[in-house]
């Protein structure tokens, strides 16, 4: 039986949730992964820390619209389950500016409640006086391959060409990308769309020409009246940047592909490879 999520999970696959903020002390830090890693451990086969890069941002009261940006080195708490055949791949960091949730999401749902879990945590760390968020996002991107004898399905998914090439004699494009910002509401979506061309080969596909598709949509707002809005209630606040997302996102692809996008046959009728 096809698993009716399965084309939403391969356009919208790689998800990404993160809350930026002003530092926090080691020992928020310590507690919030202690308390991450006693609910959540049972999830994850492998926890630790590590060395990050990480740009916080300082709030000088006495001049509120001019914030400092600092670049540092700072230790970041790890909860990892490597991506396999059976595991969506996911990864809860800790910083002293940041947590993110990332995830690889596998064909077949594993039907786990991330929403709640980076919810929950935001909801933890927000009871500490000290906690002062920054930005908050949600980011969605994906990768699939296309063989060339099939790319005419991208016409038919997407609403915009993926293939333009300047008609020059012995010139092939085989490389491109774009990058589009918008502004809704509150909020700023990147959004950037690449392909590029090789040779695939792999268990069923022997050295045939293919393209590498990927798309990807990055959502976030630094504005403080979202931001409060998203701390008062975390879950709502992720449900609704999923959907400002799914709403642009019909209008990336063609409506016949919205229509089907629960339908189980959608991957093999468009001719999409898993990446």
């Amino acid at each position: 039986m096809a698993d009716g999520n399965a084309p939403k999970r391969i356009f919208l696959r790689k998800i990404l949730y993160r809350i930026d903020f002003q530092l926090i002390t080691e020992k928020m830090q310590e507690d919030l992964f202690q308390y991450a890693a006693e609910k959540y451990s049972q999830y994850f086969s492998n926890q630790g820390s590590e060395q990050e890069n990480s740009v916080d941002i300082e709030i000088n009261p006495l001049s509120p619209g001019i914030p400092k940006m600092n670049t540092r080195l700072q230790n970041v708490f790890v909860l990892i389950h490597p991506k396999s055949d059976d595991s969506d791949g996911r990864t809860i960091k800790i910083g002293k500016t940041f947590i993110y949730l990332e995830l690889d999401l596998n064909i077949v749902s594993m039907n786990l409640p991330y929403y709640e879990w980076f919810s929950d945590i935001v909801d933890h760390i927000k009871t500490n006086p000290m906690f002062r968020p920054t930005r908050v996002g949600l980011r969605k991107f994906n990768l699939f391959y296309i063989l060339d004898e099939d790319k005419q399905s991208l016409e038919e998914i997407f609403r915009m060409p993926f293939f333009t090439n300047t008609d020059v004699d012995a010139f092939e494009l085989s490389q491109t990308n774009t990058a589009q910002v918008y502004n809704t509401e509150n909020y700023t979506l990147n959004f950037s769309r690449e392909y590029s061309t090789g040779n695939l080969s792999n268990a069923s596909i022997n050295n045939k020409l293919a393209h590498l598709i990927a798309f990807d949509f990055d959502l976030y707002s630094t504005e403080q009246s979202t931001l409060d809005e998203f701390i008062q209630n975390p879950k709502n606040g992720l449900i609704k940047m999923n959907d400002k997302i799914y709403q642009f996102f019909t209008h990336v692809v063609n409506d016949d592909i919205v229509d089907l996008i629960n339908d189980g046959d959608l991957l093999e009728r468009y001719k999409v490879l898993p990446f």
